[in-house]
């Protein structure tokens, strides 16, 4: 099953006019029901908690590599005071 609640790229007026027809409810109720089965699987499986706890960690400790290489990546730019 996929979930899609427009027929327009997102963020435009026809997404917009989207959310008020039978795609925008239909794609809005498959996101609300997927998001309750994995908050009632993750309040009710201790394993899962573990697993994304040790993911949440593992994630953290790599944050300031990820934040030195868009550092190099993209480096601040020396602009010169206006005259």
């Amino acid at each position: 099953m996929t979930s899609k609640s427009s027929n327009w790229p997102n963020h435009t007026y026809g997404m917009e006019a989207d959310a008020l027809t039978e795609v925008g409810h239909q794609g809005f109720l498959v996101d609300a029901e997927t998001i309750a089965a994995i908050l009632c699987d993750y309040t009710t499986h201790a394993e899962l908690r573990e697993a994304v706890r040790t993911e949440f960690t593992r994630i953290q400790a790599l944050f300031g590599e990820y934040q030195n290489a868009l550092q190099n990546a993209h480096p601040k730019p020396e602009v010169p005071e206006p005259k």
